[in-house]
C-alpha cells in the first residue's frame, strides 16, 4: 500500500521461451513522480539473483545477491546523471529528463560480482511530445507514448519490438 500520491508499478519481462531469462521489476515513484525504490528479482535454470536500489535525490544505493554473493555500490545522481533501469518502463522515466550519462544496471554480464551491477556510460536523449530516443553505450531504443502519457511502443534497430498490450490502473 502506498502513500497518497505514491505510485507503485510491476514489470514482468518473461523471456522463458526465448532466452530462459525472467525479469520481475517493482517501482515506488513517489508524489513527485521520482524513482524512490526500485526492487528487482531475477529467473533463470542455473542463476538466480534479487536486489534493491534506493534513491535519496542525489545518489542511488544499490544492494544485490547473486548466487551466494553480496554486493552493494553507490552512485551520484547529480548534474545530468540519470538513472534508468532496462526495460521499457525504466526508459519511460526519462521522459522530460536532461542527461548526458546515463546509468543502468548490467544485465548482460553473467559474472556474479557483475551481474545487475551499476554502470555509467555517455549517452544521447531525444525527445519530442510523443517520442524519446535514447542512445548509450551502442544501444539504441524508441519509445512512442499514447494519449494517457505512458509508453505505448518500444523500437531497437534490429527489430526487435515492445508493444502495449494491457494496462491496469487500480485506485
Amino acid at each position: 500500500h502506498a502513500l497518497d500520491g505514491y505510485k507503485f508499478l510491476r514489470v514482468d519481462l518473461d523471456g522463458r521461451a526465448s532466452s530462459g531469462d525472467t525479469f520481475l521489476y517493482t517501482v515506488l515513484l513517489n508524489e513527485d513522480g521520482r524513482l524512490e525504490d526500485l526492487r528487482w528479482r531475477f529467473y533463470n535454470a542455473d542463476f538466480h539473483a534479487g536486489g534493491q536500489v534506493l534513491f535519496d535525490g542525489q545518489h542511488a544505493t544499490a544492494v544485490r545477491e547473486v548466487n551466494d554473493g553480496r554486493f552493494e555500490e553507490e552512485i551520484e545522481l547529480v548534474n545530468g546523471v540519470v538513472f534508468f533501469f532496462p526495460a521499457v518502463l525504466g526508459l519511460w522515466l526519462l521522459k522530460e529528463k536532461q542527461l548526458h550519462t546515463a546509468v543502468t544496471l548490467d544485465m548482460h554480464s553473467r559474472e556474479p560480482a557483475e551481474f545487475m551491477k551499476l554502470v555509467s556510460f555517455p549517452a544521447e536523449l531525444q525527445q519530442t511530445d510523443t517520442t524519446l530516443q535514447l542512445q548509450w553505450a551502442q544501444q539504441d531504443r524508441q519509445l512512442s507514448f499514447g494519449k494517457h502519457g505512458w509508453p505505448i511502443h518500444m523500437a531497437r534497430p534490429d527489430g526487435l519490438t515492445a508493444v502495449e498490450q494491457r494496462i491496469a490502473v487500480y485506485g
